[in-house]
């Protein structure tokens, strides 16, 4: 299952997406992204790569920097969003779901997003922060 699908994101069967499981155990820390816990899936390498490339210009630093400078409580179900506009523009968010050490990560062209839910809904279905 994507983490977009749990974060309240719903893409084009087609969509390429990125996951990613993080370390992330202190309010303000950086999450530190795990090499092993991340998947780029997509219908090809060029949309895979197109998406990696796009992630690397910057958003992702983006994203992982509003975590660190929001001082997300790792036992809550805070979400995290940051949409990036523009031509490839990418949508990325997280929730460390209150595991207590990890934060949950999806990131996606905003083009490729048919619906998506508020992030004052909060995260997995629960309203709240």
């Amino acid at each position: 299952m994507s983490y977009c699908t749990m974060l309240g994101i719903t893409l084009r069967p087609d969509a390429p997406v990125w996951n990613a499981r993080a370390i992330y155990t202190q309010p303000g820390e950086r999450p530190d992204l795990l090499p092993d816990r991340q998947l780029m899936d997509g219908p090809d390498a060029a949309t895979k790569k197109a998406l990696a490339d796009a992630l690397n210009a910057g958003p992702l630093r983006t994203f992982l920097q509003s975590v660190t400078d929001s001082k997300l409580n790792p036992a809550g179900f805070a979400l995290m969003s940051v949409e990036d506009r523009g031509p490839g523009a990418i949508t990325i968010r997280g929730t460390p779901n209150s595991s207590y050490g990890y934060l949950y990560v999806c990131a996606c062209f905003t083009a490729d997003i048919e619906s998506i839910t508020p992030a004052s809904a909060g995260a997995f279905g629960h309203s709240g922060v």
